[in-house]
């Protein structure tokens, strides 16, 4: 059984779509286009320990623009805040650009081993779909999380950002 987040990627990467994926993003920088994020791919992961997750935020896909904001939400994973994108890279200006890449296989397996390895993690789901807008409000969503957390005798999320000390 896989325990850890090191042993899962690893594991990941040496499947078919994984490869085929990264021969794809190696392709697209040899063409001269500009991936997003630039590095750091997996840093939610470092960040978060697979046995210390609690609340999960599936969005879409990274900024797609060096002009978009981007926070720094170290902050948040220390608290068992895993927030992860179900497409890791994006090409500048083009949002969905590396949709069905294999980044969604990714993200489902990724959620399939949290399911396995941990009850009780709050799923909060961002990303648009095809006949819907955002599925749920940022504030309700960390409302209602740390009600939840709460709940269960656990300590709230602090979803203040420090470093700009305003409420995302």
């Amino acid at each position: 059984m896989i325990n850890n987040w090191d042993d899962f990627i690893q594991g990941e990467k040496a499947k078919d779509y994984y490869l085929f994926l990264q021969e794809f993003i190696a392709k697209e920088h040899s063409s001269g286009k500009i991936i997003y994020p630039e590095r750091g791919i997996f840093k939610t992961f470092e960040l978060t320990p697979l046995d210390k997750v609690r609340v999960v935020i599936l969005g879409q896909e990274p900024y797609h623009s060096i002009n978009l904001l981007y926070d720094d939400l170290t902050s948040w994973a220390g608290q068992g805040f895993l927030c992860r994108n179900t497409i890791f890279t994006v090409e500048d200006g083009k949002p969905l650009s590396h949709q069905n890449k294999g980044w969604e296989v990714f993200t489902e397996n990724a959620i399939k081993l949290l399911n396995t390895n941990k009850d009780n993690i709050i799923f909060l789901d961002w990303r648009k779909t095809d006949n819907s807008l955002l599925e749920t409000s940022h504030l309700l969503s960390f409302n209602r999380a740390n009600e939840i957390l709460r709940n269960r005798g656990e300590k709230g999320i602090d979803w203040v950002l420090k470093e700009r000390n305003y409420f995302i």
